[in-house]
């Protein structure tokens, strides 16, 4: 049975389900058990676009709210990973930029952004889980407790002018309206800016058979070439990549506004090895999916 892409709206093919599983992160107290919600765990892939995705995800506020679990800063190896980021970044985007202004989508405890605060670079978390947005204020981030979109943009742009970098990291694969932050993304970039983020690579997920990256928050996995397709209706290109070892293999990806940038041979070598390894195909998927089987029944013998 097939299911309609979220992005494209095309016929997305089946992979495979895990069936009915609760929420990651959902820590529920012995009371709660009888109430405690369940949705089909379930992956398909769309020929059309080459986006591989959740067929079903729980509304966003169930699992970004007052209460999330997660704090990025605990992990010191993550924090010396996004300062070396955020130093790349200054280096590369802002050397010269007068007064530069740079936001981050999904901030977090402000992580990666206290790298700006330090040199009292104007910036702006926008994080939609308040118990960590509070966590980021105190470590001196600016942070804002929204939903990112084409609203949330505009009252940013308005208040602090367009944008030279937007960033984000662990993130763009929990959003379900891709077609929302591109419209964002559009309203509050600066006409040389960046869009840059991060995510766990399909690809490094195919190679690995690491199907522990398919879970609820996670309504994507991207590609390079899926990333291309679903930005470029928004006017954005991708021109550049560059492959990173987080999260057992992750790709960071750069996207400006069509010829603001020069696109960088890191695109055209990435998109000829997904071609290679097959990341449009059925058969990838097919073979992909009897691994899972086969290692979940290792498993349990």
């Amino acid at each position: 049975m097939s299911h309609k892409c979220r992005i494209c709206n095309e016929s997305a093919l089946p992979v495979i389900s895990y069936g009915k599983m609760p929420l990651a992160n959902a820590f529920l107290t012995k009371d709660q058990f009888a109430g405690e919600y369940f949705f089909e765990l379930a992956v398909a892939h769309c020929p059309a676009c080459k986006m591989f995705q959740l067929v079903e995800q729980p509304n966003p506020e169930m699992m970004f709210h007052g209460d999330y679990a997660f704090f990025s800063g605990t992990s010191k190896k993550m924090a010396a990973h996004f300062a070396a980021k955020a130093e790349s970044h200054i280096k590369s985007f802002l050397n010269g930029k007068n007064n530069p202004f740079v936001v981050e989508l999904g901030s977090n405890d402000g992580i990666f952004l206290k790298n700006f605060a330090v040199k009292s670079i104007r910036h702006l978390g926008i994080e939609p889980s308040g118990n960590v947005a509070a966590e980021a204020c105190k470590n001196g981030v600016n942070s804002l407790v929204a939903f990112f979109g084409k609203d949330t943009a505009e009252k940013v742009r308005a208040e602090y002018g367009a944008a030279d970098i937007i960033s984000a990291a662990n993130v763009m694969c929990h959003i379900p309206d891709l077609d929302s932050v591109g419209r964002g993304v559009d309203a509050l970039l600066a006409l040389d800016g960046i869009f840059e983020f991060e995510d766990p690579y399909l690809g490094a997920m195919i190679e690995k058979t690491s199907y522990d990256q398919i879970y609820d928050e996670h309504v994507y996995i991207f590609s390079a070439q899926a990333v291309a397709n679903a930005f470029a209706r928004h006017g954005l290109e991708l021109f550049h990549v560059e492959p990173l070892q987080t999260h057992g293999g992750s790709m960071r990806y750069y996207l400006c506004r069509k010829g603001a940038h020069q696109v960088r041979g890191s695109v055209k070598e990435q998109l000829i090895w997904e071609e290679k390894l097959g990341l449009g195909r059925a058969d990838t998927y097919k073979a992909f999916a009897g691994r899972c089987r086969q290692n979940r029944e290792e498993l349990v013998s």
